[in-house]
Parts: C-alpha cells; sequence; structure tokens
C-alpha cells in the first residue's frame, strides 16, 4: 500500500481517507461498495412493517467486533419492546456469563436468507471504534442495509456522516457508552416512525453501479491522458 498502490496507472478508493492517502501520487477515485439496485434478492418491494417487539438484527462475524456486541446484547436484554437477531453466529460463540433472553441466533446463512433477514427486520446495529483501519474503509453491512431498506444503528466511521442522518434513516452511536441510550430511543419508536425511516432508506441509490459510471469514465480518461 506505500510503494506498490502509489506506481499504478490509476486507483479506486474505498473511502475519502484512502483517497486523500494517494491523491498526490496517482489519479483516484472514490467508489464505495456497489450493488444492483434492481436485483430481487434485496426485496425492494415488499409492504414495510413494523415489529413489535421492535426487530434488531446484527448480521456477519464477529472477528474484532464480539466484545463491542457485549453491550448491545445487554442493553436489548433490559428492554421489553426489543429482540435481537444475531446472524452468522450461535449463542457458543457468546461468553457463557451473558444473559441473552432477547437474543436470538440463526448461525451461518447463504447470502440471500440472511438479506430475507434483513427486510424482515427493523433496525441492523453495529458499532464499530474510530481507528484508522475503520476509517479506510467503508463497511458493506451499510450499503446492504440502506439497499434492502433497513434503517442502520452505528457509529459514525469511514465516510458514513455523508449518508446516516440521526433520527431520519437511522441512530447514531457515539461511544460505546452511548448504546443504552441509543437504544432507549430506538424502543420508544411508533410503527409509523420505524415505517417512514424505512421509506428513508429506500431513497438512496447512491450505492447503485449506475451511479459510477462517470467517475469510472472520468479515471479512465486521466490515464488515457497521461
Amino acid at each position: 500500500m506505500k510503494t506498490g498502490n502509489k506506481m499504478v496507472d490509476g486507483l479506486i478508493g474505498i473511502s475519502n481517507f484512502l483517497c486523500d492517502y494517494y491523491r498526490n501520487d496517482v489519479p483516484v477515485i472514490r467508489v464505495t461498495p456497489l450493488i444492483d439496485i434492481e436485483d430481487e434478492k434485496w426485496h425492494r418491494n415488499r409492504e414495510l412493517t413494523a415489529g413489535s417487539p421492535i426487530r434488531l438484527v446484527f448480521a456477519g462475524t464477529f472477528g474484532a467486533s464480539k466484545d463491542l456486541l457485549i453491550p448491545i446484547i445487554e442493553a436489548v436484554n433490559k428492554s421489553s419492546n426489543l429482540h435481537l437477531t444475531i446472524v452468522g453466529a450461535t449463542n457458543s460463540d457468546i461468553p457463557a456469563n451473558v444473559t441473552t433472553k432477547n437474543v436470538s441466533f440463526t448461525g451461518r446463512l447463504p447470502h440471500k436468507e440472511a438479506l430475507t433477514i434483513l427486510s424482515q427486520s427493523d433496525f441492523q446495529i453495529f458499532y464499530r471504534e474510530d481507528n484508522i483501519t475503520t476509517r479506510a474503509g467503508f463497511p458493506t453491512k451499510f450499503v446492504e442495509s440502506m439497499t434492502v431498506g433497513l434503517p442502520v444503528i452505528t457509529s459514525l466511521t469511514s465516510d458514513l456522516a455523508e449518508y446516516l442522518r440521526d433520527g431520519e434513516n437511522g441512530f447514531v452511536i457515539h461511544s460505546a457508552d452511548d448504546i443504552p441510550n441509543v437504544l432507549n430511543r430506538v424502543a420508544k419508536l411508533t410503527p409509523e416512525k420505524i415505517i417512514d425511516m424505512k421509506k428513508k432508506c429506500l431513497s438512496i441509490n447512491d450505492f447503485d453501479y449506475r451511479i459510477q459510471t462517470e467517475a469510472f469514465e472520468s479515471l479512465f480518461k486521466t490515464i488515457r491522458l497521461q
């Protein structure tokens, strides 16, 4: 990354952080994770609903995020109006001393089945600390949620501040200590508000591959002119 990438003809960066790092050395464009918004697997034409209790979902492998998931589980357990589904893990992946009374597990699932669960949920929740890794990347979880019409509860890493509007299409977690307060806000939402937030997510088409056509054309043009 420090040497070889600076010697290529052009570079595609997934975040502004990466683009800024390479901008003085090589032509670069920012391209977030892309999807085909017309693919039926996104369930975008479904009837929007809100669950009772409110349905939260965490999808993906734990990795380094296991410890950060514990305060989420603990906050969910304290509410009578929240339920968390964890896709991609089982309860054996959670420390034995952590109560999971309001949590269910699906184990590993094919991607399409995971997307179906997302479409049947009310919010996707995940938390990532602000560090050089999260600044340089861009969470695919966020792209999938917006595309499927699912509001996101998360921290503002990478370039998420460009897309996530607190209380409109999701909620912002400012620190791990903030998780109980945010989930308390979520637990008080009406079904009408949740459905309105889902509609706002569906209105975002920034991640459709067709939107990036001009950016790629400009990069190729720049490379040809060198």
